[in-house]
């Protein structure tokens, strides 16, 4: 059996957002795509300076793959 290769990226925080729902606010997430794979955070409600400390990990192929 093979070793499984991960990409682990770290969603940490976003500053300074603009708006977008007409109140002054807005709902944000991250979403990540990466080779067919697709992670999403949990969605921060209200907030222009939201915080995620999310982990998302991505299995990786042979390194000729991913290039």
């Amino acid at each position: 059996m093979g070793t499984v290769r991960k990409l682990i990226v770290e969603v940490v925080d976003a500053r300074n957002l603009p708006p977008k729902d007409g109140h002054g606010t807005c709902s944000p997430y991250v979403i990540l795509d990466f080779y067919g794979q697709r992670k999403k955070t949990r969605t921060v409600i209200r907030d222009l300076n939201p915080a995620w400390n999310e982990t998302l990990e991505f299995n990786v192929g042979k390194p000729s793959d991913v290039l």
